[in-house]
């Protein structure tokens, strides 16, 4: 790979990255932001017969496994809520803080054209930390 395709990649992922900050970007007002030390209320699951049925927030549903066993099934479904609504609340909580980042940065009159790449370098320093951590979390689960 060249330099000239390198960056030509780095530029679009730049500009992604850009677009997708502005995407999601999170306008709630104050008193509605979200809660430190609150799950959200979505996904959600639910047993029927023996099928562990998660519930969307736009209330779509998908059969995640299918579980004769009523005690684990219990289990897998609650885990896996557990599981979807930690993912969530990261997610929202990433999102919003990166919205502010944008708003500071706009603030400190960066310019506009500049910002997707700026978070991008910040990303990519922060990524081999996350890489760690991902790793750091596989070797505990193999002990």
């Amino acid at each position: 790979m060249g330099l000239l395709s390198s960056l030509q990649d780095y530029k679009l992922l730049a500009k992604r990255l850009r677009n997708a900050v502005e995407r999601y970007r999170i306008d709630v007002p104050a008193e509605t932001k979200l809660e430190r030390h609150q799950l959200p209320l979505f996904p959600r699951t639910e047993l029927r017969g023996d099928d562990i049925v998660i519930i969307w927030d736009d209330m779509s549903e998908q059969v995640w496994d299918n579980e004769s066993d009523k005690t684990m099934a219990e289990e897998v479904a609650e885990e896996i809520q557990l599981e979807l609504r930690a993912i969530k609340y990261v997610k929202l909580h990433l999102i919003d803080s990166l919205s502010g980042v944008v708003a500071d940065l706009k603030e400190f009159n960066v310019k506009e054209e500049d910002i997707g790449d700026i978070i991008y370098e910040g990303y990519q320093s922060i990524r081999k930390m996350i890489i760690e951590l991902d790793n750091t979390s596989s070797n505990n689960e193999n002990k």
